[in-house]
């Protein structure tokens, strides 16, 4: 398959929500699975265990969400309405997210990590938007 085929593949709408949805599953549950003695708690141990670390995870799940799932609304509306949409399920996705860790054993919500999603939903959506232009 060549540069060509795989760039006119890219360009479908099916192709883009199937890589928005396939990336929403995993990033989700690392954001609200509980750490102890699951994937997630490895992961977070891995990476430095500290509160900084959690932050960083969030910035980089919450962003590339807010990125991927621009890139797969694009094919659909305008650029404008798909920034909208996305910052609002985005920073929505952010708190909501926060709040549930406050009901899940072993996990905790953070002023940090709340934070960092937001960053995480502004950075992305501004860097899909500079990149539209």
């Amino acid at each position: 398959m060549g540069e060509y085929s795989v760039r006119r593949m890219a360009g479908k709408p099916v192709v883009r929500w199937t890589v928005a949805l396939g990336w929403s599953v995993p990033a989700i549950y690392f954001l609200v699975w509980p750490s102890r003695g699951t994937p997630v708690g490895k992961l977070f141990v891995f990476l430095g265990g500290t509160g900084l670390t959690a932050a960083v995870g969030h910035l980089i799940l919450c962003g590339s969400l807010v990125w991927l799932w621009y890139w797969a609304l694009r094919a659909l509306c305008r650029p404008i309405r798909a920034l909208g949409i996305v910052v609002g399920i985005g920073l929505g996705l952010g708190i909501v997210t926060e709040l549930v860790q406050l009901l899940i054993p072993s996990r905790g919500a953070s002023l940090l990590d709340l934070l960092a999603n937001i960053l995480g939903v502004g950075l992305a959506a501004g860097a899909a938007r500079r990149l539209d232009d």
